[in-house]
């Protein structure tokens, strides 16, 4: 399984290219019924709290869609959050279905009630996170999940046919369960080759207090996970000396925050770059705009603090 996860790690992971993603993110939702222990998003409420409306969504993808169908292979309806919360999500796949635009599916917890039919008839991808394969783990890790719920959701995925990935973030909880995860999800009714071999990340290393920094190592790292970390890290620097195993800028990914903000990558969990606003600008404008290109410069050279350390 160690295996498994290294050659993932070194085909998709740790490459030194930078990848010009073929997917936009639109932020339909920036909060979550879940606390996963590597999110300092959601346990320290670092980022604005909101949900962008149908109409402002509408807007956008009418606004922009021969631009985005030129342009994007799809568009992904999620961010900062869980997607399943917004009460108008399936409407707001009928408005990519009716304008002719792909969805480029979700990551999802699953901790929720769900309507499976919608999961078919939108043709859905959706990548579920499991926090372990028991009771005790699962909730451990993804704190305020029910692993209950979860698992009978993806059992009637399973039944329906949905299309369903599952990964697991490796923690010092859970790295132990990861060889027995593909037998697990076969007897849910899933296959074994919809499971992501998965590495661990902190996605703002250089912007967090100490506090956050001490809670996330006294939750998830010990060194029997080092290998599938994405970063080193010295226990005795009280910052952690936390150094990305894949230095330089190796993705960038168009995003659009719920408030209508453009930023030129979803690292900017934060939202510190900001080159125009949809809600007022087309897309193309904003993306042929000096400040973008200029934006686009800076982070491939990692200079924004969010660059700095990204994993």
């Amino acid at each position: 399984m160690l295996a498994k996860v290294k050659n993932f790690i070194n085909k998709y992971l740790y490459n030194n290219k930078t990848i010009e993603t073929n997917n936009i993110i639109i932020e339909t939702i920036s909060y979550c019924n879940v606390r996963c222990v590597w999110c300092p998003m959601q346990n320290f409420k670092k980022h604005k709290i909101g949900r962008m409306t149908l109409e402002s969504f509408e807007k956008i993808i009418k606004t922009n869609k021969d631009y985005l169908i030129e342009n994007y292979n799809g568009v992904e309806p999620y961010f900062r959050g869980e997607p399943l919360l917004h009460p108008q999500f399936w409407d707001l796949c009928e408005v990519l279905r009716k304008n002719g635009i792909n969805n480029g599916g979700i990551n999802s917890n699953l901790s929720m009630k769900i309507d499976y039919q919608k999961f078919l008839d939108y043709e859905l991808n959706v990548l579920v996170n499991l926090g372990g394969i028991t009771k005790e783990i699962h909730e451990s890790v993804m704190k305020q999940s029910n692993f209950d719920l979860v698992i009978s959701n993806l059992k009637m995925l399973y039944k329906y046919g949905a299309k369903v990935s599952v990964k697991m973030n490796p923690t010092k909880i859970n790295y132990h369960q990861q060889k027995d995860l593909p037998d697990f999800i076969e007897s849910l009714g899933g296959k074994r080759d919809s499971i992501l071999s998965y590495t661990t990340c902190y996605p703002i290393p250089f912007e967090a207090t100490i506090q956050e920094l001490n809670y996330f190592f006294e939750q998830i790292v010990s060194s029997e996970i080092n290998d599938l970390l994405r970063f080193t890290y010295n226990v005795s620097d009280p910052y952690y000396a936390i150094k990305t195993k894949t230095p330089g800028c190796n993705f960038l990914m168009d995003v659009i925050f719920f408030d209508g903000q453009f930023s030129i990558c979803c690292h900017d969990q934060l939202q510190k770059v900001n080159v125009g606003n949809v809600f007022d600008t087309p897309i193309e404008k904003i993306k042929s705009s000096d400040s973008y290109k200029e934006a686009v410069a800076i982070a491939k050279k990692c200079g924004y603090d969010f660059c700095k350390e990204c994993n």
